[in-house]
């Protein structure tokens, strides 16, 4: 009876097993939709921007590929934005939209603009476009059609299996449109992998409920479809995070708040708030066609230009030089309208003011009655502020003229060749003392003029000669100072970007800085000590490279050089942009994260026991923070909730430790029969117990806490 016995319960601590480890599977509940719901666009407006954020939005060290668009506050540093655009399509239109204050601190904005409506404050920033005040997105309508799409897309039921395995999630679909799951938040917090199966190119909508939602320290693998098929709805979530995870597909969170370090997403955001270091990819969602073109219409760097060009056909009234803010004025989202006037910038001048000219000036100034004051002023004082326009090419140059809107007589000079032909009646007093000092004697010219208004004038067609030379001396030179505007666009070449990663405070004051950089070229690039590669304050050269290989340099600890220094700040300047280390920066921190492991006599791993008491937990604690792990009810995994002191902390992602710290582990209320086996104690990060590399983060480090139970004291969960 004793053999029969001892092999009966080997069975069942067998079954028991296999249960664990086929947690459980959700076969297929419904029929696929009979119309994609992920084809009618259900991102609306935010399809066109990579981040797309109701509230504020604070970023650093990183870098958003597409456009970036928040309805409130923005706050960037060490920060790229739009660098995966076409620059063709992209070209001075609006990349970066604030809806209230901008704050940027050392970056680039590529190929276009930035607008922010209420302030901007920004330092080290080299922009595309230009950067200018004006209209936003009207996010609160697009946040209240991005909630009603949300909810509805909640609604579809699940036409795929979802699977769930020891913290692995696999979603199985084969429907060739679209694939349809729900993954329940307690399943996606405990993740440790995530595989999606589905037909080529078809679409994903995946469902996630909860208030509560994370994804961290997992790999996904999508398997058939493209991110640009993918889309994440957490339709009820108010809290998330993201790290040490690479994400793939659109994730649609309207009522998050979002916090997303360490890794990148190959997507479109969408949350109310979002916060982090976590990068983002530019993989548009196709549900609204191919990759999303413009709405707003290019604004050419010349803005106030167009101004100009429009005073010549109103030369009679000043006012021409509003005529820029009735366009944005009419502008119904801002963005999308407000520049409407000025591709029309070039036309303008040739049509309206050739014949303007014509008429407009010798009318008025035909009476010749009183020519001896009127006349010297029409071409004197012309003359002298046209001189930029008076060129043979009077039409071409006619935008310029505006430029003395106040000089009624302007309307005379754009069109010199008229003015040949009527100047006997200017002529009559100017020729003999005018042609001497043209522009500035305006007023001594017409007092001598009265005295010759005989016959005489009629003879000094000379004028005729006079007026062609003054204006081809000096206007060719006027009409660059239009296109000197765009002093916006360079964009520094290569693209090399210097990354502060943290700083760490040293026994003997100094500080100690850690850097890495990005080379987005496919090649390396080398850079020599100087103007675009120094350090401030000097030495300029402190042992940084000169040669940048492709691609982004590894984290901390592993970090491409490190500088120790005395004094308040470190400044490295690479390629125009500027990285700044100081005792206020990042701290270089190990982070730590604990795992459980339950084993028998035999030292093999056994499941969670079932008599597990409900105050069971473990608890950690460092010089910057704690943490608390307990087994919730009816789930198996451990649960940890990580608190650190922010700041230095900048995320609460495992424990921080700083280097050379401890931290100390411990365990109560253990299930009768069990003892602790290991990880309980003081451990130093690198001390060989915790093992560095967590989901391919060197920072990250695993901690498990291990306990033996005796066979036949429990039964399994």
């Amino acid at each position: 009876m004793n053999s029969v016995g001892r092999v009966i319960s080997l069975i069942l601590l067998f079954l028991s097993l296999m249960a664990v480890s086929f947690v459980a599977t959700t076969q297929t509940v419904a029929a696929a939709p009979t119309t994609n719901p992920l084809t009618e666009c259900p991102l609306g407006k935010a399809v066109e921007y990579n981040v797309f954020i109701r509230y504020d939005f604070t970023a650093s060290n990183s870098d958003t590929e597409g456009r970036l668009a928040a309805g409130r506050d923005v706050n960037l540093q060490n920060y790229g934005v739009g660098v995966a655009l076409n620059p063709v399509v992209w070209a001075g239109r609006d990349i970066l939209v604030v809806g209230d204050d901008l704050t940027y601190t050392n970056g680039q904005v590529y190929h276009g603009n930035g607008v922010y409506s209420d302030n901007a404050n920004v330092s080290g920033v080299t922009f595309g476009g230009i950067l200018y005040q004006g209209n936003v997105e009207d996010f609160p309508g697009e946040f209240a059609f991005l909630q009603s799409s949300s909810d509805e897309l909640a609604s579809y039921p699940a036409t795929g299996s979802t699977t769930v395995s020891n913290g692995g999630i696999t979603l199985n679909g084969s429907n060739s449109d679209v694939n349809i799951f729900t993954v329940s938040s307690s399943a996606l917090f405990n993740a440790n992998s995530f595989t999606i199966n589905v037909p080529d190119s078809s679409y994903v909508l995946i469902n996630v409920p909860g208030t509560n939602n994370r994804m961290q320290n997992f790999s996904i693998f999508l398997n058939g479809t493209p991110p640009g098929n993918l889309l994440w709805n957490f339709y009820d979530t108010t809290t998330f995070s993201m790290s040490g995870i690479g994400v793939e597909g659109s994730i649609m969170a309207p009522l998050a708040d979002v916090t997303f370090n360490n890794g990148q997403m190959n997507g479109t955001l969408i949350a109310k708030s979002a916060s982090g270091s976590g990068e983002y990819h530019h993989f548009p969602f196709t549900g609204c066609g191919n990759n999303p073109t413009p709405t707003n219409t290019p604004l050419p760097t010349k803005t106030p230009q167009a101004t100009l060009t429009r005073t010549p056909t109103n030369t009679p009234q000043p006012t021409a030089t509003n005529t820029p803010e009735a366009p944005t004025a009419t502008a119904t989202r801002g963005v999308p309208v407000r520049f409407t006037p000025t591709p029309t910038e070039t036309p303008q001048p040739e049509p309206t003011n050739t014949p303007e000219p014509t008429n407009t000036p010798e009318p008025t100034n035909t009476p010749s009655p009183v020519p001896p004051t009127k006349t010297p002023q029409a071409t004197v004082t012309n003359t002298a502020t046209r001189t930029p326009v008076p060129p043979t090419n009077t039409p071409t140059r006619t935008p310029t003229a505006t430029k003395t809107p106040t000089k009624t007589p302007s309307p005379v000079p754009p069109t010199k060749t008229p003015l040949p032909t009527k100047t006997p009646q200017a002529t009559l007093t100017r020729t003999p003392t005018i042609t001497p000092v043209p522009p500035t004697s305006t007023a001594t010219n017409t007092q001598v003029p009265p005295t010759n208004t005989p016959l005489p004038p009629t003879e000094t067609a000379v004028p005729t000669s006079t007026p062609t030379k003054t204006p081809t001396a000096v206007p060719p030179t006027e009409t660059p100072v239009p296109t000197s505007t765009p002093t916006n666009t360079p964009i520094p070449m290569p693209d090399v970007r210097p990354i502060l990663e943290c700083v760490t405070a040293n026994t003997d004051g100094t500080l100690t800085a850690y850097y890495g950089y990005d080379n987005n070229e496919p090649n390396a690039v080398t850079i020599p000590v100087g103007p675009a590669n120094q350090f401030a304050p000097a030495p300029a050269d402190r042992g940084q490279p000169t040669t940048f290989a492709p691609g982004t340099t590894p984290e901390w600890p592993n970090s491409a050089f490190f500088v120790t220094f005395s004094g308040a700040s470190l400044s490295w300047t690479l390629n125009g942009t500027t990285v700044t280390a100081t005792a206020n920066a990042t701290p270089c921190a190990y982070h730590i994260f604990i795992q459980k492991a339950w084993i028998d006599l035999r030292n093999r791993p056994v499941p969670v026991p079932t008599n597990v008491p409900s105050n069971y937990n473990i608890t950690v604690t460092s010089s910057l923070g704690s943490a608390v792990c307990t087994y919730p009810t009816g789930a198996a995994p451990l649960v940890c909730v990580y608190t650190n002191t922010m700041p230095p902390a900048t995320d609460n992602d495992g424990l921080w430790v700083l280097p050379g710290a401890t931290y100390t582990v411990a365990e109560n209320n253990l299930p009768p029969g069990s003892a602790p086996v290991s990880g309980i104690g003081t451990y130093s990060p690198t001390g060989g117990f915790c093992t560095l590399g967590q989901g391919g983060i060197a920072r990250y480090c695993t901690h498990v806490v291990t306990n033996r139970v005796g066979l036949g004291s429990f039964t399994n969960r």
